[in-house]
């Protein structure tokens, strides 16, 4: 769905912080892809590409109390 120059924009976009705050997710990716695109993605697209760029949501591990 995505050229060359549309995935390197989402890798910069992923740096960021989402819409409405929180962590970037597949269906947050699939409505910025929609906005760039002008066409609905699902969610399964979204996913789709974060899976694909290798991206990982960067939380710290639990602590034991």
């Amino acid at each position: 769905m995505l050229d060359e120059q549309q995935q390197a924009l989402l890798v910069q976009v992923l740096e960021g912080e989402p819409p409405g705050g929180g962590r970037w997710s597949s269906p947050k990716v699939a409505l910025w892809m929609s906005e760039l695109l002008g066409r609905s993605v699902s969610p399964q697209g979204g996913w789709e590409y974060l899976r694909g760029l290798e991206y990982k949501i960067k939380v710290p591990r639990p602590s034991h109390a």
